[in-house]
C-alpha cells in the first residue's frame, strides 16, 4: 500500500512540475475528438486522491483483521465459546467496516468511462 501511495504521488508531483496550465490570453481550439477525452481523463489530483482513500481504507482494515486474529488464541481458549466466539469474529471479518466500496466503485467507473471514451475516439479518428 505505501508503494502504490509513493507511486501516486510521484506521479503527481511529477504531472504538476511538467505540466502547467496554459496562459490564459492563449489557448488554442482544440480538436472535438481530443476535447471528449480530455473531459473523460482523470485528473492527476483526483488519482492521488482515490489512491489516498483506498490506501487509507485498507490500512485501518488491516489493523482491524490483525485485532480479530489476535483475539482467536482468547476464543479457542474455552471449547464450549470457541464456535460461537469464532462464528462472531467471522461476522466481524466479513463486514470488512473499514471499506467504502463506493470509492473503488466511483474508481473504477470513472476508468472504465475514460476507457470507453478513448476507444470511440481512436476508432473514429
Amino acid at each position: 500500500m505505501d508503494r502504490l501511495l509513493a507511486e501516486s504521488t510521484k506521479h503527481l508531483s511529477y504531472t504538476l512540475a511538467n505540466n502547467p496550465p496554459p496562459p490564459s490570453n492563449q489557448s488554442p481550439a482544440p480538436r472535438p475528438q481530443s476535447t471528449l477525452v480530455a473531459v473523460a481523463a482523470i485528473d492527476p489530483t483526483e488519482a492521488h486522491t482515490f489512491v489516498s482513500q483506498i490506501t487509507r481504507m485498507y490500512g485501518k482494515e488491516l489493523v482491524y483483521k490483525q485485532a480479530l486474529l489476535d483475539t482467536l488464541p482468547s476464543a479457542t481458549a474455552a471449547a464450549a465459546a470457541s464456535v460461537q466466539a469464532l462464528e462472531e469474529i467471522g461476522r466481524r471479518w466479513a463486514g470488512q467496516p473499514n471499506v467504502d466500496f463506493g470509492t473503488e466503485e466511483e474508481m473504477s467507473d470513472r476508468l472504465k468511462v475514460y476507457k470507453r471514451v478513448k476507444e470511440v475516439v481512436e476508432k473514429g479518428e
